[in-house]
């Protein structure tokens, strides 16, 4: 089962001279998911039966 990737609903810039993890903290923050959740789908570490599962509203 292959699922599709959406973009996360808040965008988030990063800060000049900010690291990745406060990156990725502010980012997960901001979408309302926790931050090692958020590290983890990026590097392909996901634990659990979690899924991003956005709705998204036609334009």
């Amino acid at each position: 089962m292959t699922a599709e990737l959406v973009r996360l609903p808040m965008r988030v810039r990063p800060n000049l001279g900010e690291s990745t993890d406060s990156y990725i903290r502010r980012l997960a923050r901001a979408n309302h998911l926790r931050p090692s959740y958020l590290h983890g789908f990026l590097c392909g570490r996901r634990t659990g039966s979690e899924s991003l599962t956005w709705h998204v509203s036609p334009p």
